[in-house]
């Protein structure tokens, strides 16, 4: 459980201000750049990568790095404190996602279709694999596997599990409730996908409270992506 006292603890308001406004910026960022990556033979959700990359990233290193300097902390103040056989945990909890992810996708198309309908198109349908001339589909793959499989995620479990779940950590058990929901809900760039991103951010927030090992959900945040980006391109790539 985590009980970190030296880190300065964040308000409510703060903390969901300090949880959900990155995830707007990056949405204003896509608004804002959609069109050029369109216009250029690219899926629509390169605009996402790249609001991660000039935006969200940045923002959310340098709050890690002023709160570090406050309270006097390190990445490995963060981190926390390695637990043993962490495989046990996250293979079960990886494989378990991909089958709740095909379970519930009936109901993601259906929120698509019936709830999120008055949406852009380009967020409803982010990669248009289709639409992608054959010789930057490996391109677009390494980009996505670079920046949404490794850094993106890795630095958000640094930001909103280590950082701002340590912040409200006082609040025991609804700590990690608030952070996943939040964490889920700032995705803002596919809210049809709440169903399947705000349950599995709480169990992630809430492993990482209850063992107070940042690295279960930043191996497992990276998993999800990375496997998810393989299986997604791997077939347009073999084809």
């Amino acid at each position: 459980m985590i009980d970190d006292k030296s880190l300065s603890q964040q308000s409510v308001v703060s903390s969901v201000f300090l949880h959900i406004f990155t995830g707007f910026l990056v949405l204003l960022f896509q608004f804002i750049t959609v069109n050029f990556f369109i216009d250029r033979g690219y899926p629509p959700y390169l605009s996402g990568l790249a609001g991660f990359v000039l935006v969200s990233i940045p923002i959310q290193i340098i709050i890690i790095r002023r709160a570090s300097k406050f309270d006097n902390l390190s990445i490995k103040d963060l981190l926390g404190n390695p637990i043993k056989k962490k495989i046990k945990i996250i293979i079960p909890v990886i494989i378990t996602f991909y089958i709740y992810a095909i379970i519930i996708s009936p109901i993601n198309t259906w929120m698509q279709q019936e709830v999120f309908f008055w949406t852009p198109k380009w967020l409803l349908e982010p990669v248009l694999l289709q639409s992608i001339p054959s010789e930057r589909i490996l391109i677009v793959f390494i980009l996505t596997l670079f920046i949404d499989g490794l850094v993106n995620p890795f630095v958000e479990e640094l930001y909103w599990r280590g950082f701002l779940l340590k912040s409200i950590s006082r609040y025991g058990l609804a700590a990690p409730v608030l952070n996943g929901l939040l964490f889920g809900v700032q995705h803002f760039w596919q809210p049809f996908n709440y169903v399947l991103i705000v349950p599995y951010s709480i169990l992630l927030s809430y492993l990482v409270w209850s063992k107070n090992d940042l690295r279960l959900s930043i191996f497992i945040h990276c998993s999800i992506n990375c496997i998810g980006a393989l299986i997604t391109f791997i077939p347009l790539l073999l084809g």
